[in-house]
C-alpha cells in the first residue's frame, strides 16, 4: 500500500500488478532477443543437417530400400523431414485423419532409419493421402522444444483432404523450424489456384507455442534453468519462424512447350532450358508468389508423369483420361530463412531418385541450418549479462508507467526506502526517470 500526503490511500490492485509484471517480463524477453542480434551478444553458431524427402507414392506400399532417398545411406542427418502424397486415396479415407496404409509407411520408414535408438518421431501427421513425418536424431531430441502442428484441408471447398497442407514447428538450439508438407491442385490451367493455395497456407496455418521466446528458452535450457518458464501460450504463423521448408507435390507444370520438344530436351539433358517453361520458376522470378523462398538449381529430369514400373514418360494419346502428359517438375523442395543475424539456410544437394513403383519419382534435398553453439557455462554468462542489461533498461520504462498511472501532475513528496525525501513535478510520463528497482519503489510520507 502506498499513502499519499493528506491521508488519502491509493492501492496497487493485485490484478493490475500481475498484469504489469507479465507485460514487463515479455518486454525483457523482447529486449534480450534484440540484444542477441548485436555483435556484442551474438552467440557462436554451428550447423545442423536437414534431410528433406518428398514422394507421391500413388497408393503403393513402401519399398525395401529407401536409405539413399532419405539421405541416410552415408551419414546421419540431425533432422529428417518426409512428405508423402497419395498414401491412401480410397473413398473411406477422404474424410479421415489416419489410415492403415499411413501407419505402414511410418513404421517402415522408422525401421529403415534404425528405429527409436537412432531417430525419434515428432508427432507424425496424416490427412487422407498426405503425410508429414519429422524424425530427429535421438541423441539431440531432448533439445527439441515447443512442438506444434496444424492442418488445412483444401480439397472440395476445404471439406475433405484430397488436397491439403500440413505444418509442423519446433525449436532447436535457439532457432525455430517449420516444415510444410503439401499436395496442391493439379493441371496446367490451375496455376493461379496453386499460388493462392500457397498464400492461404502461409497466412492460415497457425501453431500454439510457449509465449517465451525460443531464443531465451534455449539459454535457460543450456543453463539448466528451463523449469522456470512461462506456461502461457501464443499462436504463431509460418512467417514467424527462422527457417521454413515448403515441400511436396506442388503440381506446377511446364507451359509453352510441346510434349515432343520437352522429351527431346530431356534426352539431351537440357534441364536449364526446360526450367524456362516451368510455372513455379516463373512465379518465383516475377515475385507473384513464394516471396523470399529459394530453390536449389534443378539438374535432373522432370519427376512426372511416368508409366509405373518403367523409365518411360506417359504419352498423352495413351492416357485413359485423355489429358496432356507433358513431363513436369511437380515434386519440389523450397526453403526460406529469416533475415536475422546468425540465421543461414543453404542447400548442399538437390536430386531425384530412381524408384519405379509410382508415376512420380521421389526427390531429396540436403539442407544445412545455423543454430546456436553454447556450453552451459557460456550460456549462463551470456544470459546473466543479457538479463542484467535488459532489466536495467526496463526499470526506467516500468517506473515511468507506474508513476504516470498513480500520480497527479502536481508537486508531490516522497520518502524512499532509505528515508530520504524526494520532490518532483510530473507533467508527462516521459519526464519521470527514477532509477529505483522493483523492491525500492518509493512510499508516500505521512508527515511531510
Amino acid at each position: 500500500m502506498w499513502k499519499r500526503r493528506g491521508g488519502s490511500a491509493i492501492s496497487a490492485v493485485d490484478e493490475e500488478q500481475i498484469q504489469d509484471n507479465s507485460e514487463r517480463s515479455g518486454r525483457i524477453r523482447n529486449t534480450v532477443y534484440r540484444m542477441l542480434q548485436t555483435d556484442k551478444y551474438a552467440p557462436d553458431t554451428e550447423e545442423v543437417e536437414i534431410s528433406c524427402a518428398t514422394w507421391n507414392v500413388g497408393e503403393c506400399p513402401p519399398v525395401a530400400s529407401m536409405e539413399e532417398w532419405l539421405g541416410v545411406k552415408l551419414r546421419r542427418p540431425d533432422i529428417i523431414a518426409v512428405s508423402l502424397q497419395e498414401v491412401d486415396m480410397s473413398m473411406r479415407s477422404l474424410a479421415s485423419e489416419t489410415s492403415q496404409k499411413g501407419s505402414v509407411w511410418l513404421q517402415n520408414l522408422h525401421q529403415q532409419l534404425g528405429g527409436t535408438g537412432v531417430y525419434k518421431v515428432l508427432s507424425p501427421m496424416q490427412v487422407v493421402g498426405l503425410m508429414l513425418i519429422v524424425f530427429v536424431r535421438s541423441d539431440i531430441s531432448h533439445e527439441v522444444r515447443h512442438v506444434s502442428s496444424d492442418v488445412l484441408r483444401q480439397g472440395k471447398g476445404g471439406r475433405i483432404g484430397n488436397k491439403a497442407g500440413i505444418g509442423m514447428r519446433f525449436s532447436l538450439r535457439g532457432r525455430s523450424f517449420c516444415f510444410i508438407s503439401v499436395h496442391l491442385v493439379p493441371n496446367e490451367e490451375n496455376w493461379a489456384k496453386r499460388n493462392e493455395s500457397f498464400e492461404h497456407l502461409m497466412s492460415e496455418l497457425s501453431f500454439e507455442t510457449s509465449i517465451q521466446d525460443d531464443a531465451v528458452f534455449t539459454l535457460q535450457a543450456a543453463c539448466h534453468t528451463a523449469s522456470v518458464t512461462d506456461s502461457r501460450k501464443k499462436k504463431v504463423t509460418v512467417a514467424c519462424h527462422d527457417y521454413v521448408v515448403f515441400f511436396g507435390d506442388l503440381n506446377y507444370r511446364l507451359v509453352g512447350i510441346s510434349e515432343n520438344e520437352a522429351k527431346r530436351r530431356i534426352s539431351l539433358k537440357q534441364y536449364t532450358s526446360l526450367m524456362a517453361h516451368d510455372q513455379l520458376a516463373r512465379t518465383m522470378k516475377t515475385g507473384e508468389s513464394f516471396e523470399g523462398f529459394c530453390e536449389a538449381p534443378i539438374d535432373f529430369p522432370p519427376t512426372y508423369k511416368y508409366e509405373r514400373g518403367t523409365d518411360e514418360y506417359a504419352c498423352s494419346l495413351g492416357d485413359e483420361k485423355g489429358k496432356k502428359r507433358i513431363p513436369a517438375y511437380c515434386d519440389r523442395v523450397l526453403f526460406h530463412s529469416k533475415n536475422a543475424r546468425g540465421t543461414r539456410l543453404t542447400c548442399e544437394s538437390y536430386t531425384r531418385h530412381e524408384m519405379h513403383i509410382s508415376d512420380h519419382r521421389p526427390v531429396h534435398a540436403s539442407l544445412r541450418a545455423s543454430v546456436w553453439c553454447l556450453s552451459p557455462t557460456a550460456a549462463q554468462d551470456l544470459l546473466s549479462s543479457l538479463w542484467a542489461t535488459s532489466e536495467s533498461i526496463e526499470m526506467k520504462t516500468w517506473s515511468r508507467r507506474w508513476f504516470s498511472r498513480y500520480l497527479s501532475p502536481d508537486y508531490s513528496t516522497f520518502v524512499t526506502s532509505h528515508g530520504l525525501p524526494q520532490r518532483f513535478r510530473m507533467q508527462e510520463a516521459s519526464e519521470c526517470d527514477p532509477n529505483w528497482r522493483d523492491t525500492y519503489l518509493p512510499q508516500f510520507g505521512d508527515g511531510l
